[in-house]
């Protein structure tokens, strides 16, 4: 069954990180984050959230950043199977 998922990113804020190519990084955020939702088997519910603090990201790794920042914000948008009471 295919869901449709909206997810409004309002800003993104980077310490001592800079982020050359805004496009790039977008564009990999939205990717990852679309695969993430698709792949996603269980129920999850909407909802909006003022601040999401994720996981920290190699900061090193420029070509994978906007993946790693999706992957750290998906992980604070739903817990992994086992975290805990939703």
């Amino acid at each position: 069954m295919r869901r449709d998922v909206h997810v409004d990113i309002d800003e993104i804020v980077f310490e001592g990180v800079d982020v050359s190519d805004h496009e790039a990084f977008q564009a990999a955020l939205v990717a990852e984050l679309s695969e993430l939702a698709a792949d996603h088997r269980t129920e999850y519910r909407g909802g909006t959230a003022p601040v999401l603090h994720g996981a920290p990201v190699d900061q090193s790794a420029a070509d994978s950043l906007g993946a790693d920042v999706a992957r750290s914000a998906w992980s604070s948008i739903v817990p992994p199977v086992g975290g805990g009471p939703t």
